[in-house]
């Protein structure tokens, strides 16, 4: 069975089912990240902009949720939630691609390769 949206959880699904049909899809999101597919900047750049529609998209379900849980308003809920959601999208979005480039560390010389001047990359 294919979990659409969080609604497809109906009320008759156990706890335990529900822990199940979760970890099998952590299972699948890791085995998905570590293909490496989501290492390319252009990968990573539509998926912070598709992060940013989806926002967007659900901003009215977002706002009537935070008031049905926590009693936000409508402009709290764009100050404190929303707006600093697509802030920091747009942030990561300009910075994305600095954040990327690879930066050389130095060896620390308690690890045995402290002779080795030329560091190493991450």
């Amino acid at each position: 069975m294919k979990l659409e949206k969080f609604e497809d959880l109906s009320p008759v699904w156990s706890t335990t089912m529900i822990e199940k049909k979760v970890g099998e899809l952590l299972e699948k999101q890791q085995n998905y990240f570590y293909t490496i597919r989501t290492k390319p900047f252009e990968f990573r750049k539509q998926m912070l902009q598709r992060l940013g529609k989806a926002v967007e998209v659900n901003e009215d379900r977002i706002t009537r949720a935070l008031f049905d849980d926590l009693r936000k308003s409508a402009f709290e809920v764009y100050i404190s939630e929303i707006g600093m959601v697509k802030a920091e999208l747009r942030s990561h979005l300009r910075s994305l691609r600095s954040w990327m480039k690879p930066e050389r560390v130095r060896t620390p010389h308690c690890s045995g390769h402290g002779d080795d001047d030329k560091g190493t990359f991450r």
